[in-house]
């Protein structure tokens, strides 16, 4: 009866397919156990995917609300303290002007109409500014300054109170130039969204309105009462003393009122920051819960791979033994 055994070459050839087995499933198995996941996940899941890949999706969606969320924190932020530095220069200007009286003298008034140009500046400096390369109180439009150059501005009111000389006359023009919906500070003054109140999502079912623009009432309000004293300088022509410490009177009482606007716009920022980190909390719970379930499907047991690894480990000792053995044969030592 023939027998048949296999030859040099074809054993040669099993040792090294058995060799990049043991090696393939060591890597695999090395891997499980530093990534703690499944090497392959259709495999372990019977090749049924959908519930993983649900869960993916609902993971970026979380994510995404996430970040859009950070950038409106940021945002509401950065509003609420500028708009903290706004109140302080309205304070501080209120003061000085509510202490001038008719009967103040021509230097204290003067000091103090240069105070009001001085707020005027910074107020609209103030809302001007920008997060990055981006501006806050211009609604939509985040390229451009919300406000025109404060000095443009201020050209442009004297330019319309030019020639008046009575002190309701000279309020009355401020007022309108502020006001015109055609002309004035909508046309010389404010040059940013005009369009709806800003809409921004926090969540697949909630919206919030960020009100918080340049030309919304608390900041027209600020500008105007400050405008008011800016136009009582001392070099125009024509006015009085008394009519000019009237003006800077008014300025100070139009700040005053300005911080009932100013709060309630600073109040509509705060809710808008607590529905922000609402949102921010239920989609951390939300995210965890998912990654939760994605560890269950996807996770290697360390136990598990350890014991499949050593196993591994050990044939492949095994086999590395038995093949340099096999190689030192020969005909004396197999006679022996």
């Amino acid at each position: 009866m023939p027998i048949h055994t296999v030859g040099d070459m074809s054993q040669h050839f099993q040792s090294l397919r058995q060799t990049g087995r043991l090696k393939t499933d060591l890597n695999v198995l090395t891997g499980e156990l530093s990534s703690q996941i499944k090497n392959d996940l259709t495999r372990s899941l019977g090749g049924d995917l959908r519930q993983l890949q649900s869960i993916d999706r609902e993971i970026t969606l979380l994510q995404g609300y996430q970040q859009a969320g950070t950038e409106i924190a940021q945002r509401l932020s950065f509003a609420q303290t500028t708009l903290a530095a706004i109140d302080r220069i309205r304070g501080n200007f209120m003061e000085t002007a509510l202490q001038i009286t008719p009967e103040s003298a021509a230097r204290d008034i003067q000091a103090s109409v240069k105070a009001g140009e001085a707020a005027f500046t910074e107020i609209a400096t103030q809302l001007n500014r920008r997060l990055g390369e981006r501006t806050i109180f211009g609604g939509a439009d985040v390229a451009r300054d919300p406000l025109a150059p404060p000095q443009e501005m201020l050209t442009s009111l004297r330019a319309a109170t030019a020639g008046l000389t009575d002190q309701a006359d000279i309020i009355a023009a401020v007022d309108d130039w502020f006001d015109d919906p055609a002309g004035g500070f909508a046309t010389l003054g404010y040059q940013g969204d005009t369009g709806p109140q800003l809409q921004q999502r926090i969540s697949a079912d909630k919206t919030i309105a960020l009100n918080m623009r340049a030309d919304g009432a608390a900041s027209v309000a600020l500008l105007k009462g400050a405008a008011i004293a800016a136009m009582a300088d001392e070099n125009t022509v024509g006015l009085t003393d008394r009519t000019r410490a009237g003006l800077v009177q008014t300025s100070g009482q139009r700040m005053l009122s300005a911080a009932d606007d100013l709060t309630a716009m600073r109040s509509d920022l705060g809710a808008a920051q607590a529905s922000v980190d609402e949102a921010a909390a239920a989609h951390g719970a939300q995210l965890t819960a998912f990654q939760i379930n994605r560890n269950e499907l996807t996770a290697a047991d360390p136990f598990d791979t350890a014991s499949r690894l050593q196993n591994v480990q050990q044939q492949l000792e095994m086999h590395y033994t038995v093949t340099a053995r096999l190689s030192q044969l020969s005909l004396v030592n197999y006679l022996r």
